[in-house]
């Protein structure tokens, strides 16, 4: 069963790849349009009124998303085929993850900071805006519908998408 794909609040893609496919999806990119927090203080001055404001510098940013995955297609919507003893649902599932190992996650393989190129597109703007992440997936159930829920947790070291 594959997913279905909408992306009426904006398309998020790390390193290219779209997080929006029939293979998997993640729930609610509206979070990603937010800025980080600020980080800084404020200096009291005794016998002043108020406080002196000092710069503040943007945090950075972890947004944890809910995302699903099934097994049954790729993220081009093709069907996988069942594979020795293998259910085309297992070999799909296998498949899928190591194409995001491969293509997506911060993982071994990358050298130096192991940070990926992220864009996301906002409705309404023109241009795209653009981030470098690191990328993990939080492992969850299956459900009966063999679709697998589980989180992608994204840090964001400048703290938003400029």
């Amino acid at each position: 069963m594959a997913l279905s794909v909408s992306t009426a609040f904006g398309e998020l893609k790390i390193n290219g790849v779209s997080m929006h496919t029939p293979a998997w999806k993640i729930h609610d990119v509206v979070h990603f349009w937010v800025d980080s927090e600020l980080r800084g203080d404020y200096v009291e001055i005794p016998g002043q009124d108020g406080e002196d404001p000092v710069p503040l510098r943007q945090s950075s940013a972890q947004i944890n998303q809910r995302f699903s995955m099934v097994g049954d297609v790729d993220h081009t919507g093709a069907p996988y085929a069942a594979s020795g003893g293998y259910s085309a649902w297992a070999v799909g599932f296998a498949s899928n993850m190591n194409y995001l190992r491969t293509n997506v996650l911060t993982g071994r393989n990358l050298t130096g900071n192991r940070l990926r190129a992220a864009t996301l597109q906002v409705p309404g703007e023109g241009s795209v805006r653009t981030a470098d992440v690191h990328c993990w997936i939080v492992p969850g159930a299956i459900n009966n519908r063999y679709i697998w829920q589980a989180t992608l947790s994204v840090r964001i070291p400048a703290g938003m998408f400029v």
